[in-house]
């Protein structure tokens, strides 16, 4: 791209970038694309993609490329499931989470990101009935022990 020592083809949208070198002390010039940023190149919060599954988006523009990275994990009421990993395709595809057990003290839940079911748990406060007509309401959470 360069057409002689110092400038580069005009309208190319290439510009001119000098660099020397720190321990030889020679400079070179070289004709660079010119980086006017990225549009649209924002990062995402942690938000429901697919049934028991969540996504957030990493976005890093460089010079006029925006980068992005996908990661994926699973929801609230979800855990993942032992040795593997959370993954979706492009095609909306999901695996590696599993949803609680539900149990005969109701429908447990979790924190979104739960990696074993040991985090599962029914909520304190949590009311219901045994099977001999008796009352009962949780005074903390009552966590899977498997």
């Amino acid at each position: 791209m360069t057409t002689s020592y110092g400038s580069c083809v005009s309208g190319s949208g290439y510009v001119l970038t000098k660099e020397t070198n720190k321990c030889s002390n020679i400079t070179t010039y070289t004709c660079a694309k010119e980086c006017t940023g990225c549009t649209a190149c924002n990062s995402t919060v942690w938000s429901n993609y697919k049934t028991g599954y969540q996504s957030a988006t990493t976005a890093t523009c460089n010079c006029n490329t925006c980068n992005r990275i996908t990661k994926y994990r699973c929801a609230a009421g979800y855990y993942q499931l032992s040795g593997q990993l959370v993954n979706c395709t492009s095609a909306g595809v999901c695996t590696g989470c599993t949803p609680c057990e539900e149990t005969d003290m109701g429908t447990p839940t979790s924190s979104a990101g739960s990696t074993a079911s040991t985090a599962c748990y029914i909520p304190s406060g949590t009311t219901g009935t045994d099977e001999n007509g008796n009352s009962w309401k949780l005074t903390a959470n009552c966590y899977d022990t498997d």
